[in-house]
């Protein structure tokens, strides 16, 4: 049954699920943090957003420079330890944390582009690699990706864990370099090693979506943008790369994965906020969270998976 969520203005939230749990939320500035053992929220300092499979560790980045550096924070929920991971100084910034099936942590290193080829001023972002941390090992190690094609998108752990995935510019029309817009027109999901260096095989078509982790609960199934489409999202098998359904996003913004066979949607009609839960052809199932009031409209859950 939805209950009511502390630090919002009317917010309630169904806080399990079949493959996740809500392991905390954040509305404004403010994040909770819900304990496991008791499914009480309590506020946070740092801006957690990413909770590992099973909910052991959260992690977070810092939102602006703290003294020239940014950081990253990782709290093992078992003793209440933060461990902060010193960034870079500008211009990189750490960003986007996602956890893998095995409990490591990947970021993505954004560089800020001061300059465009014609050398007018710009303020693109450019991603350049990727960071690694093991919470267990104490562990971590920045990977730069020297591939051209990427720098496009973020990174995401590829399967169960033992590389990463990027979106890559593979085909330009209008010149040698860009197409009309300045764009690449064809885009495709390609993988690497933990060491920055391209893996073999058949890349995805597609671009990656806003999904927090590309692939599914099981690891069964994966969601790109569609080739050619702005926003419906494709569900393709992980094993043979088959199409298994589209599904569109114009009412509506798809946030996560629920379980294989359904989408978190995040919808907004004025004051009125619900997050739903859809199947793969888009039919309502249940909504997991909802609030009339307009002061919710920045209300985001964030799950642990079940292990």
């Amino acid at each position: 049954l939805p209950v009511p969520l502390p630090a919002t203005a009317e917010a309630m939230a169904v806080p399990t699920g079949p493959s996740a749990v809500l392991a905390g939320y954040r509305n404004g500035k403010t994040t909770l943090l819900i304990d496991p053992g008791t499914g009480r929220p309590t506020p946070a300092r740092y801006p957690f957003s990413a909770f590992s499979p099973g909910g052991r560790w959260a992690a977070g980045v810092s939102p602006d420079y703290i003294k020239g550096r940014d950081y990253a924070y990782v709290l093992d929920r078992t003793t209440g330890k933060v461990r902060k991971l010193p960034g870079f100084e500008h211009p990189r910034q750490l960003w986007g944390p996602v956890w893998s099936p095995r409990g490591d942590l990947l970021l993505t290193v954004w560089e800020k582009t001061d300059k465009d080829e014609d050398g007018d001023k710009d303020d693109d972002m450019v991603s350049v690699g990727f960071v690694v941390h093991s919470p267990r090992a104490g562990t971590t190690r920045f990977v730069r990706v020297g591939d051209p094609r990427a720098g496009g998108s973020r990174y995401q752990w590829d399967g169960g864990g033992t590389g990463v995935a990027t979106e890559l510019a593979i085909d330009f029309a209008g010149d040698e370099a860009y197409g009309a817009d300045g764009e690449a027109d064809l885009r495709v999901i390609g993988r690497f090693d933990l060491r920055g260096r391209p893996v073999e095989g058949s890349p995805a078509p597609g671009r990656m979506s806003g999904l927090d982790d590309w692939y599914s609960p099981s690891g069964n199934r994966y969601a790109v943008v569609c080739p050619g489409q702005s926003t419906d999202v494709c569900v393709h098998d992980a094993g043979s790369g088959a199409l298994i359904a589209q599904v569109d996003q114009v009412a509506g913004r798809l946030v996560s994965w629920y379980d294989d066979d359904a989408f978190l949607i995040r919808n907004r009609a004025g004051a009125a906020l619900s997050i739903t839960v859809v199947d793969l052809l888009r039919v309502p199932i249940a909504d997991i969270a909802r609030s009339s009031d307009e002061r919710d409209g920045d209300l985001g859950l964030f799950f642990a998976r079940r292990p």
